[in-house]
């Protein structure tokens, strides 16, 4: 009897040490943020002092929960506690920002800026990615000019979400702007070429041929002045690039594929060194000029750079792009009614002395380019397709909007934050991990004379 009431208990001792198990391993399973990251966007500034530098960085889980994280610092200060909403498993974009630097105490120093993750787990961002040095001189005094810090995101924020077609625009020749305002000065943007990390999933059939093949597909430039908002550019789609074919015309060779061409991961376009121009192509062709022409005071350039993927028919994602775009304009030009430029500036983009970087998320515009995955027939597509965890099989575009004001083009001219040439900024576009895309597109601001048709 006492042996089998003992046996009994070693018996329930141990289903209750299983159950206690697998409840603190489920626990363990539960919402977690699975990576935290944190960089200066400028992380080598020198300048008037004091000097801002501005860090971008996003935090991932794995489900839907309530994350508490806090910044940490080199100098030992912590901010506040914050808290972030995850509606589903992905990645939600932060930023702050680091005011130092003083002519005589500190006119240099080094150090890092780190994202700490309080609650569910604990976990703190790599104060090696964190680091930054600056280097502070007087403030010019007198000419009203300053050196202000660049506050470019990296494509980053991780997840590239985003197409355009014909609709009503006003299309303009290259971005040309016939008058000059006074005190103006005048920027060329381009898109140099790209890089690609990761070939796309291709057309199952490769009916389109080898690898990738990509073109551009209705970029877009709005200029933004107290006489209201309006397409500068937004042509419809230029050549395709990619394994050329006897039967098909058009298309540029590009990429190491096959003998005849082909985009596959590691190929870049139109060089080994995409990211230098030595010439500009005509139409929609790359090296591409966005924009040409003068950027005042007051005034401001909203640049929407993608990158399309050709498989197969056509479908509709082009006019849904178009109808996104449009909606871009229609909610800028009533932000300006609303807050007039300074206010918008200030509130949205930092001041508006720094190119700012966004994504139509982070406006509050909605997502209408989606596509189901079918590997049989997935059409014509931006690259930087995201599919949302837990909500169908739809996965969205979310275009990257770079905004340039005088201040901020002027800046970006002179500046090198990314270690690839003066006024060079990369725009890395990542599909979902089904549709497997990664390109990084380089986007150039340089100073040039005011063309006039």
């Amino acid at each position: 009897m006492c042996k089998s009431l003992w046996s009994t208990t070693k018996f329930l001792l141990a289903t209750s040490w299983v159950v206690i198990t697998l409840v603190v391993a489920a626990k363990a399973q539960g919402f977690r943020v699975t990576q935290t990251f944190l960089k200066a966007d400028d992380a080598r500034m020198s300048g008037p002092c004091p000097l801002r530098v501005v860090f971008h960085g996003y935090i991932s889980v794995d489900g839907p929960g309530t994350v508490a994280y806090t910044f940490t610092r080199s100098d030992g200060a912590t901010s506040p506690i914050y808290k972030i909403e995850f509606q589903q498993a992905g990645s939600q974009s932060v930023t702050t920002d680091w005011s130092l630097g003083e002519e005589r105490e500190l006119p240099s120093y080094s150090g890092w800026q780190a994202i700490k993750i309080v609650s569910p787990n604990e976990l703190e961002s790599s104060h090696e990615t964190g680091a930054f040095s600056i280097e502070c001189r007087p403030a010019k005094t007198g000419t009203g000019e300053q050196t202000a810090v660049t506050n470019v995101s990296n494509s980053v924020k991780g997840s590239g979400t985003g197409n355009l077609g014909s609709g009503n625009a006003q299309r303009g020749g290259a971005g040309v702007i016939p008058s000059v305002p006074p005190a103006a000065r005048c920027y060329l943007v381009t898109l140099n070429g790209f890089t690609v990390n990761h070939a796309t999933a291709d057309d199952a059939l490769r009916r389109d041929g080898t690898g990738d093949e990509v073109y551009l597909n209705t970029p877009v430039v709005l200029r933004v002045s107290s006489s209201g908002v309006r397409f500068v550019n937004s042509g419809a789609s230029g050549p395709g690039y990619g394994e050329r074919r006897p039967n098909e015309s058009g298309r540029i060779q590009a990429g190491h594929a096959t003998p005849n061409g082909g985009l596959q991961t590691g190929d870049s376009f139109p060089s080994d060194t995409p990211w230098r121009r030595d010439s500009i192509s005509a139409g929609l062709g790359i090296p591409y000029r966005f924009y040409e022409g003068p950027i005042g005071p007051g005034e401001l350039l909203v640049v929407v750079p993608s990158l399309w993927e050709w498989d197969g028919a056509n479908n509709n994602l082009s006019q849904n792009y178009w109808d996104m775009v449009n909606d871009l304009r229609v909610h800028i030009s009533a932000w300006m009614n609303n807050e007039g430029y300074e206010g918008f500036t200030h509130r949205m983009l930092s001041g508006g002395s720094v190119p700012v970087v966004k994504t139509f998320s982070e406006l509050g515009l909605r997502l209408s380019v989606s596509i189901g995955l079918d590997p049989f027939n997935p059409g014509p597509r931006p690259i930087g397709m995201r599919l949302p965890r837990g909500q169908g099989d739809l996965a969205f575009f979310d275009p990257q909007i770079l905004f340039l004001t005088a201040e901020a083009a002027d800046y970006v001219t002179h500046n090198d934050g990314y270690r690839l040439g003066a006024g060079v900024l990369p725009f890395r576009y990542r599909d979902d991990v089904d549709l497997e895309g990664d390109y990084t597109l380089y986007l150039q601001t340089e100073a040039a004379g005011c063309r006039r048709p």
